[in-house]
């Protein structure tokens, strides 16, 4: 199951290193190697996630299929978050 797990992140990274020959400077390697460190940790945390049974395999591949979405959605809602607890409305 770990395997299946990994084939996806390698896909998601292979798209990625792809993107290197756009790369024209070391800040935008710099970049693309922190966009690429933050998608692994994602795939990671959730791997662990279903692998300890925190959430089902229906979940698992929901996100899976999705993630992008969905990350993008936990940032805005952690941004929104610490927005209103610096305005105090928490």
């Amino acid at each position: 199951m770990f395997y299946l797990l990994n084939c996806d992140i390698l896909k998601s990274a292979r798209q990625r290193v792809g993107e290197l020959s756009d790369i024209d400077n070391y800040k935008s390697l710099a970049h693309t190697f922190h966009s690429m460190f933050e998608i692994f940790n994602a795939w990671s945390n959730e791997a662990e996630k279903f692998q300890s049974g925190e959430i089902s395999k229906e979940d698992y591949d929901t996100w899976r299929y999705n993630y992008q979405e969905i990350e993008a959605e936990r940032f805005k809602d952690s941004i929104d978050r610490l927005r209103a607890e610096k305005e105090g409305n928490i």
